[in-house]
């Protein structure tokens, strides 16, 4: 985009938020001189008014050359970048009030920003200060609540994709099950295979594919419907990761396909039943090559 473009975008911007965007220097100057805010907005570099003009500028243009639509449903012209190096903090000249907040990106399937208001009537905020009102339980300044609440959507959403598998369980390496004195690792006899001293997650070397049910599971404070929506080695996994190995006591689950067939987990020690001879040794070779891997990269 030239700069003949841009001037033009930001002219269409002036003519619906010029009256507004003006008063920002004023604004920013304002809110420097108060040391209640140090804590809120001391991370932030403000831009002066000359600097304003470019930032808008510069703003306006990037965004109207967007084309991913997480983030062209969400970036406004009339959001004003107000630090110097990033575009991290912004004021809302749409809103009455000027309105400062700051944005994160959600870089955990599934990726979206979120907007998290740090001022949310920087005129009430001014006017409080000079009439000497001011309240910081008012409710014009966020006190963090809206972030604690962003990251535990974070959690029950993702959560919500694993077990539904729109999204995958992390790689099942030696550091995430194998313990520290897992040197005599593994008995297999027959139909029987034995892994002591590891963690829950070893479960995640099976097929990922593999139909399960769950008879038996024991771990803190999950909720029923997370179990039933469990039906596979790949939702079982995530659904272990995100649940934190060390707090599942024990398991049992059944494979669909085949009879008699089962894994279980107690205390540290993971049992494989299965007629399927091939399939236990495969499980012992991807065992055996994940522990020696992470013995070459400690």
């Amino acid at each position: 985009m030239n700069h003949q473009q841009k001037e033009q975008l930001f002219n269409n911007f002036l003519n619906e938020w010029g009256s507004k965007f003006q008063k920002v220097p004023s604004i920013l100057a304002y809110l420097s001189k108060y040391s209640v805010l140090q804590k809120d907005l001391e991370d932030i570099p403000m831009l002066n008014r000359d600097e304003l003009i470019r930032s808008q500028l510069e703003w306006i243009a990037l965004i109207a050359q967007l084309d991913n639509p997480i983030e062209t449903a969400i970036f406004k012209p009339y959001w004003v970048p107000i630090a110097k190096d990033n575009y991290d903090h912004f004021i809302d000249v749409s809103s009455n009030t000027f309105s400062i907040f700051r944005i994160y990106f959600r870089c955990v399937e599934s990726h979206r920003w979120f907007i998290e208001t740090e001022i949310h009537s920087t005129l009430n905020f001014l006017m409080s200060m000079d009439d000497h009102t001011f309240e910081l339980a008012a409710g014009w300044i966020d006190d963090g609540s809206t972030r604690r609440q962003f990251f535990k959507s974070i959690f029950i959403e993702r959560s919500q994709f694993g077990i539904t598998e729109n999204i995958g369980p992390n790689p099942t390496d030696r550091y995430w099950w194998i313990g520290d004195h897992a040197e005599d690792y593994y008995e297999l006899t027959n139909n029987k295979l034995t892994i002591r001293d590891v963690s829950s997650v070893v479960i995640g070397l099976l097929p990922s594919d593999m139909k399960i049910s769950i008879r038996h599971f024991q771990p803190e404070n999950l909720e029923q419907s997370a179990i039933l929506k469990t039906d596979n080695i790949k939702s079982f996994t995530y659904l272990l990761q995100i649940i934190g190995t060390q707090r599942v006591q024990s398991y049992h689950v059944l494979f669909e396909s085949e009879n008699n067939c089962y894994a279980t987990y107690e205390s540290g020690v993971f049992r494989l039943y299965h007629n399927d001879n091939s399939l236990l040794s495969l499980f012992v070779d991807q065992f055996c090559k994940t522990k020696k891997e992470g013995k070459h990269s400690a």
